[in-house]
């Protein structure tokens, strides 16, 4: 199960299918908390990009759309694996990170004590931020500036890293999740609050997340869901067995682009970060540009029939939303005619509905 086989064996057909897979071509998920269901999570340490990594997959849908499933609770914000922001439905939150965060707390130990934090420390900050959401005028909402603020007077004082590393580490053991941000603050709520929350034993979550997984990145491996899922080998085996499924032999929903369509994909979107192996996605020049100087940001992708021509960029002025596109190579004249279209649905996206301006630059 290591190699997805058949006819989308090779690299640039395996992207189509992945793509046709992931919701983009055709863009055909649903609605914002059902995109987020199908693929299990989405990568979300920039929110912005990952608003628009479900808008990307929900035809139709508006930034607000998004927001407002984040702040109803049907997705939330929070570090379900690999130590690293996801939306998440929200009623599989607490189950999620159950599952999957005992190896990011066993990397995080050390840390933990060189920070000075402890046990009771977090107990102390739990019992703070429980009390804190629950005040009168708060509307069960907290900014992350807020946050801090009840830690210090709890005597759990968040200088440095020591305020992410508890606010973290509260939302992965099913405390807290984050809601749509206020201005540009990162908000927090308790998570019980936003939404009720689901109960699986081990193996169903398993085998839950493994078949999501599979179904919403096919065709793919089993290194692959190791990977994402932040365990072993054993572990990703033993789940698509529960599962019961071959992630090598899902179907693939049928791709509907015509040649040279493009499309502009955000920052560390799940057509890169889903997979252990990235080179459906172009050669090693090409993936290098998306992660310059290989410092963990991933840069928004311009891709063409599954591989990565360029990076993108948003530009904001008085007269609106511009995309400015960094061309890989020489861009034919169809991928021209193609960024205006795509640059549209983006700044429509953005802006809530149809605006003037929005041109791409080439």
């Amino acid at each position: 199960m290591s190699t997805p086989t058949g006819p989308v064996g090779s690299a640039g057909s395996l992207g189509v299918a992945r793509l046709a897979s992931l919701g983009v071509a055709p863009a055909h998920l649903g609605m914002p908390a059902e995109v987020v269901e199908a693929l299990g999570a989405l990568q979300a340490q920039d929110c912005a990009s990952a608003l628009w990594a479900v808008g990307l997959r929900a035809p139709g849908s508006v930034r607000a759309d998004v927001e407002t499933a984040l702040n109803a609770g049907a997705i939330v914000r929070t570090w379900p694996m690999r130590g690293t922001l996801h939306l998440v439905p929200g009623a599989d939150a607490r189950w999620m990170c159950t599952l999957l965060n005992a190896p990011v707390h066993r990397a995080a130990r050390r840390r933990w004590e060189q920070l000075g934090l402890t046990e009771t420390d977090f107990g102390t900050a739990a019992e703070a931020l429980q009390a804190g959401l629950g005040e009168p005028g708060t509307g069960g909402r907290l900014t992350r500036p807020e946050v801090f603020e009840v830690l210090r007077r709890a005597g759990v004082d968040p200088v440095g890293q020591r305020g992410y590393h508890v606010v973290s580490r509260l939302a992965q053991d099913g405390l807290l999740c984050q809601v749509a941000q206020t201005g540009a603050q990162q908000t927090f709520a308790l998570l019980d609050d936003v939404a009720a929350q689901r109960t699986l034993g081990r193996e169903e979550a398993m085998a839950t997340l493994a078949a999501r997984y599979v179904r919403g990145h096919a065709p793919t491996t089993d290194r692959d869901l190791a990977w994402w899922t932040g365990q072993n080998l054993g572990w990703a085996r033993e789940a698509l067995a529960l599962a019961g499924v071959d992630p090598g032999e899902v179907a693939v929903p049928s791709p509907t682009d015509e040649p040279g369509r493009l499309h502009l994909l955000p920052g560390f979107d799940e057509y890169l970060l889903g997979y252990a192996d990235r080179s459906h996605a172009g050669p090693p020049e090409a993936l290098d540009a998306v992660v310059p100087g290989r410092n963990g940001i991933f840069l928004p992708t311009i891709v063409v029939d599954g591989r990565i021509v360029g990076t993108w960029r948003r530009l904001t002025r008085a007269r609106g939303v511009s995309v400015i596109p960094t061309w890989l190579e020489q861009p034919a004249p169809a991928w021209v005619s193609s960024l205006a279209e795509a640059t549209t649905d983006y700044v429509r996206f953005v802006s809530g509905g149809p605006t003037s301006g929005g041109a791409p630059r080439t």
